[in-house]
């Protein structure tokens, strides 16, 4: 059975106080699959004003977002880019 979201950010919290309510939220929504609306409702509900550094919540909702996802492959991580042939031979030779 699958914990749900505000378990398994209480276990993180309990676990490592000494992170920020940020990184607490960020490992919980890692690979959960949840749209942004809720994601947003949890930054509101769960961050502490004074981790945000007078920053607006929406920074983190993108970042969020891409966390929630599920990663199957690397190639689908958008920051990875495979060398093509051409550049391994250039580098070899």
């Amino acid at each position: 059975m699958k914990k749900t979201l505000i378990v398994k950010l209480r276990e993180i919290t309990s676990k490592h106080p000494e992170l920020s309510s940020i990184l607490c939220l960020g490992r919980a929504l890692k690979g959960e699959k949840i749209s942004e609306e809720k994601i947003m409702r949890f930054i509101s509900r769960f961050i502490h004003k004074s981790d945000l550094n007078g920053e607006s919540p929406e920074i983190l909702l993108k970042h969020f977002a891409y966390l929630s996802k599920p990663k199957k492959t690397v190639s689908k991580n958008p920051y990875y880019k495979p060398h093509s042939k051409s550049q391994k031979t250039q580098i070899c030779s």
